[in-house]
């Protein structure tokens, strides 16, 4: 089925006959009688690279139906047609759901063929700009990535355990994470390469922070918001991170400014990680949370102990073999060698390379043969 389908509302049976045998050779057009039903068909056989609709149509109007369109289907190109030849109709079509043409009936087929193709362009042109970007955006971000494993591994797990705790916490309050939050948990500490192994050990381990030590947190999270704002589209992803600092006691600076729900999710996923890193676990997570409940978003920390809850009690490690680990497993301890160097984070997946990378590490005598694991 073609992305570039056209969807015709009108509650007009004759309109929507004349549209059926008008356009069906040179477009893929699916009709609806009515804004309800047009709603259904998005859901059912979206997306549409056009959506047209009537005015004047009972129970929903087109400012209406197409209003809520543009929330649904925010690329679709919008196009009224009405009979009703009212300036004022127009303007309010035009400022409340962002159209891209106003017809009046009855349009010409000409007409409203050229209307269509002149979507069709600009439809098919925002998409070209939005893949380029987004792919330019997954190629930056990757790469950030993977300089942050190569240079910190420890930093880079423990990303990762930010994303997924983040994401929890978002869907606990009722929220649909997007592609933000979880970069920004990704690349939270980016700025932080060139930090000292002693100011990120106790950061990650909830230690207080002297004032030069802080001051140097600071600056290492205004560094990385600054490098992720050369990037398009990750200006919001650097003002969550920027917004997530920290002081050694774990209050905001600066709180009277606007901080993203996104930076109050983060931090408080920071001092989850803090409290786990220094070797607390189920409900103690939680009694330690609570000693600074007020330095939270009371929302966010709600969820967060709902989620935590959740975890603590679903979650249970067992001691296996490097041979008995399978797909689906969950690290719940780092993997160190004999030397103390990191070679597998906690919280990571034990996939058929994680698994390569410890039975190596196991035949080379470097690391035990007893894993702790929890199914996910």
């Amino acid at each position: 089925m073609s992305e570039e389908r056209v969807l015709f509302v009108d509650d007009e049976p004759k309109v929507l006959e004349g549209i059926k045998r008008s356009l069906h050779k040179k477009f893929e057009v699916f009709l609806s009688p009515s804004g309800a039903n047009g709603l259904k068909q998005l859901d059912e056989n979206g997306p549409f690279a056009v959506v047209i609709s009537d005015m004047q149509m009972p129970e929903m109007n087109g400012v209406e139906f197409l209003s809520k369109v543009r929330d649904v289907s925010p690329h679709s190109i919008r196009i009224m047609l009405t009979g009703n030849s009212d300036q004022q109709t127009a303007v309010t079509a035009i400022n409340k759901v962002d159209v891209f043409k106003f017809l009046n009936k009855p349009c010409e087929r000409d007409q409203l063929v050229e209307t269509l193709n002149s979507a069709l362009n600009t439809y098919r042109s925002a998409r070209i700009e939005r893949d380029l970007l987004e792919n330019t955006l997954k190629g930056s971000v990757g790469l950030l990535s993977q300089v942050l494993s190569l240079t910190n591994p420890e930093i880079f797990g423990q990303s990762q355990r930010l994303a997924k705790l983040a994401d929890e916490i978002a869907q606990q309050m009722g929220q649909k994470p997007d592609w933000t939050l979880d970069t920004a948990a990704l690349l939270s500490h980016i700025g932080c390469i060139s930090a000292s192994h002693e100011l990120m050990t106790k950061i990650q381990t909830g230690g207080v922070l002297s004032a030069d030590e802080h001051s140097c947190y600071q600056k290492h999270l205004q560094d990385g918001a600054a490098m992720l704002r050369s990037i398009p589209r990750l200006e919001q992803v650097a003002d969550i991170i920027q917004c997530q600092r920290l002081t050694g006691s774990g209050d905001l600076v600066d709180a009277t400014s606007q901080v993203p729900l996104y930076a109050h999710i983060l931090r408080v996923c920071h001092a989850v990680e803090a409290c786990e890193s220094a070797g607390l676990q189920g409900d103690a997570v939680i009694k330690r949370l609570e000693t600074d409940e007020d330095a939270f978003d009371p929302a966010v920390y709600a969820a967060t102990k709902q989620v935590l809850a959740n975890r603590y009690a679903a979650v249970e490690g067992q001691q296996l073999t490097v041979a008995e680990l399978q797909d689906g497993m969950i690290l719940m301890e780092d993997i160190r060698s004999t030397d103390d160097v990191l070679l597998v984070c906690r919280g990571w997946e034990t996939t058929e390379a994680v698994r390569k990378h410890l039975r190596l590490a196991l035949e080379n005598g470097t690391i035990k043969d007893s894993i702790c694991v929890a199914m996910t």
